[in-house]
């Protein structure tokens, strides 16, 4: 009784999101679309307000489900946090700098955080990485002729090298990676080339405009936090999904909490996601 009253006060909690977000003729119609199992569309279009692009929700995926994590129940609002002040206060710091603050998102998927933070912080610069070819794609999609939006087909990682998809057969939103070096002339057979969070850093901006990181790579966590971690004590903020609950006793994020004592921190918590705060 009480999972099912779980259940139940969650879904109206979405719908109630949703609408406050869209309005409830668009909320109404999106929700219909996706779940009433009657719509044949391939996918559907929803215009958020804030936004100057639509953004297209595959049918046949996990998109409507992260676009209600992150648009509706706003899993994402730093608002939620007193500690956030210090975010809102460098990004208008560098705004009158004239810097475009830099965002890195790790894991973008189909780009739904990505435009969460385009819609939050609009005068900033995005690097959206994703390392599924088909996520990849609706990436792009999403944030088509958004020139402060920069989308990198790679998966982030501690080092320099090739990784391959482990799990085609799962869902969208739970592709996960492992390393295989091969050389750089046979990628194109089905592996993919990996990032790093001071490349990406330090051909798009300089380190002192690194105002967050957004960090769901199912997993990888392990990976990327393994070796090579001192730009944890450059960005303020670092915001991860750990995916221990997922992936039991492969101690996924167990890295990332041994390299981020190092610093000084405060974490906060929203929906699946860990806010640590960094000074």
């Amino acid at each position: 009784m009480g999972e099912r009253s779980y259940k139940v006060g969650r879904n109206v909690s979405r719908w109630l999101g949703a609408v406050e977000c869209l309005g409830l003729p668009t909320a109404s119609r999106l929700l219909y679309d996706a779940y009433s199992g009657i719509s044949k569309k391939n996918h559907y279009e929803i215009s958020v307000p804030g936004l100057s692009q639509s953004i297209h929700i595959r049918r046949k995926s996990t998109d409507i489900n992260v676009f209600m994590q992150i648009f509706a129940m706003g899993e994402y609002a730093l608002d939620s946090f007193a500690q956030s002040s210090g975010i809102f206060e460098r990004y208008n710091h560098l705004v009158s700098l004239g810097v475009s603050p830099l965002i890195i998102d790790c894991g973008a998927n189909s780009g739904m955080a990505t435009l969460w933070w385009r819609k939050m912080f609009p005068l900033a610069r995005i690097v959206a990485i994703e390392a599924a070819a088909d996520n990849f794609e609706a990436l792009k999609k999403n944030t088509r002729g958004d020139s402060a939006i920069k989308c990198v087909h790679a998966a982030v990682w501690s080092h320099k090298t090739t990784v391959k998809l482990d799990n085609p057969a799962d869902d969208m939103w739970a592709f996960r990676f492992s390393e295989q070096s091969t050389p750089s002339s046979e990628v194109a057979s089905g592996l993919t080339n990996t990032v790093t969070i001071p490349e990406i850093v330090e051909e798009e901006a300089a380190w002192e405009s690194l105002l967050l990181v957004k960090i769901d790579i199912e997993g990888g966590e392990r990976q990327l936090f393994s070796e090579n971690t001192e730009w944890i004590g450059r960005v303020p903020l670092i915001i991860i999904e750990t995916h221990d609950s997922l992936q039991p006793y492969d101690k996924t994020s167990l890295n990332f909490f041994r390299a981020v004592s190092a610093y000084d921190f405060e974490v906060c918590f929203s929906g699946e996601n860990a806010f640590v705060y960094l000074s």
